[in-house]
């Protein structure tokens, strides 16, 4: 059958939930990525069973399939590279059920974290996954990518919070792997595989997720460093401690300078000109407690732990009431790097945490020696060893920056990250940008046993083509 025939098929069965004008297709040809390739048409399915309508048509037809949440990736995950059918999920956006007890809730793919978590609150419960973009990124898109944010180094990834999911793979067919209970052994993990396979397995269309009560009592503290090596180097010594934190992340100075220009932002005891003045790197620390005496001594531990490691951090203890603004400086960051002009490098690293001190010596002496007309930005999870990398020229000067630099400082930084025993992509996924350094991790062994389990799940290949294995899964013979 033609394209024109399975459009005329998806109308029948969409109506006016399938798109085809130019300016949808335009508007969903992209992610955050800043790729981008015109899909055939957009499809947006209300229910599991239009879901599986969809997969069939598309595999009758063999026409390529990517799902797509919100588009906040930053890899091309939601790009249709292939061309092919974009499928919006965000209309799947009901919460099916809460559990207050089980503290479990079953959602669609389609509902915001941040709606989650409001909801979730109602019942002193939260889901601890908690990306920098949970005011708009979808539940879907966060299993798809397997996301981190700032409490994974205390509730960890979205993979463990994931209980259960039902998908349609592949074949058309629709799978329901895992339990919504606390323990379950019985067979192959398979939410653990589909957690993070960014729907090159399957369309997700239903997740139950483990809750966890909202803690009853926070302490919060920001402590300064001159230089970046001695505030990681302090991180590690933290994680060596193994004191029980909530939250421990990480800004360059080139990052508490932005938000203080950009943001206007301070914090209490440091004035918005000092933080201007590009002198401090930061670790801003968490800590939660049964009782606000309790959160307090724990914070008091890591103040202790750090007034006797080196580097000679500023404690600031956050006074009450201030959290709020305390975490602006944080959480204002994104928005403020929009400011900085044409974003060339945008990398998320992760290595053991004691290596972070060796691994920022590494990307800036790797930043210094290729591209230092770059602004470079590097922030992060201290917590989980995960750092951001961003790097921008000015608009009217993009076109002059070698683009050899740039591919040979990203090869550069990615060897650091694995040489140290760390990983290419610690929350952002491969999709399409990260595909052809996946070899720096695997050997042909273990991408021919990925690629083989791809087409276990997808024979005929139409689910989000070219993601994470890019030219792995093609290669003859694997």
């Amino acid at each position: 059958m033609s394209q024109a025939e399975l459009i005329a098929h998806l109308r029948r069965l969409l109506g006016d939930r399938l798109l085809t004008e130019r300016e949808d297709l335009v508007a969903y040809s992209r992610d955050a990525s800043k790729l981008t390739r015109l899909p055939l048409a957009v499809a947006q399915p209300e229910s599991e069973a239009e879901v599986v309508e969809i997969v069939r048509a598309c595999l009758a037809h063999s026409v390529p399939l990517t799902p797509r949440g919100a588009a906040s990736g930053l890899t091309g995950g939601a790009v249709p590279a292939s061309g092919g059918l974009v499928l919006d999920l965000n209309r799947m956006n009901r919460l099916l059920s809460l559990d207050p007890d089980e503290q479990v809730a079953v959602v669609e793919p389609g509902m915001v974290v941040g709606e989650l978590n409001r909801i979730a609150a109602k019942h002193n419960l939260q889901y601890a996954a908690d990306p920098g973009s949970s005011a708009f990124c979808t539940v879907g898109g966060t299993v798809a990518e397997n996301a981190g944010g700032m409490l994974a180094v205390r509730y960890g990834v979205t993979r463990d919070q994931v209980l259960a999911l039902r998908a349609v793979i592949g074949t058309g067919e629709v799978i329901q792997v895992g339990r919504a209970t606390r323990k379950d052994v019985a067979g192959y993990d398979l939410v653990s595989l589909m957690v993070g396979s960014e729907g090159t397995l399957g369309i997700i269309t239903q997740i139950a997720l483990k809750l966890t009560p909202l803690p009853d009592a926070l302490a919060t503290a920001t402590v300064l460093y001159a230089e970046e090596s001695g505030a990681l180097s302090a991180a590690a010594t933290l994680v060596r401690h193994r004191l029980p934190l909530r939250a421990l992340e990480f800004m360059d100075r080139s990052c508490v300078r932005l938000v203080a220009e950009t943001q206007r932002l301070s914090l209490p005891g440091v004035g918005r000109e000092e933080l201007a003045q590009g002198r401090w790197c930061l670790l801003l620390v968490e800590c939660e407690g049964d009782t606000p005496e309790e959160a307090r001594r724990r914070l008091g531990q890591v103040e202790e732990v750090l007034a006797r490691s080196e580097g000679g951090g500023r404690f600031l203890p956050c006074p009450e009431g201030e959290r709020e603004r305390v975490w602006q400086i944080r959480k204002s960051l994104h928005g403020a790097l929009f400011t900085q002009g044409l974003e060339l490098i945008n990398e998320d690293l992760c290595v053991p945490r004691t290596a972070l001190p060796a691994f920022i010596g590494k990307i800036y002496s790797s930043w210094k020696k290729l591209l230092p007309e770059l602004a470079l930005f590097v922030y992060g999870h201290a917590g989980d060893g995960n750092l951001h990398i961003e790097g921008f020229s000015p608009p009217e000067q993009a076109g002059e920056v070698d683009r050899e630099r740039i591919d040979e400082l990203r090869q550069r930084l990615m060897e650091a990250a694995v040489a140290l025993g760390g990983t290419i992509s610690g929350e952002h996924g491969v999709g399409l940008t990260k595909t052809a350094y996946l070899g720096l991790m695997y050997g042909e062994a273990e991408l021919s046993l990925m690629a083989r389990l791809k087409r276990a799940f997808d024979p005929q290949g139409i689910l989000n083509p070219g993601k994470i294995l890019g030219e792995f899964s093609r290669k003859p013979g694997t």
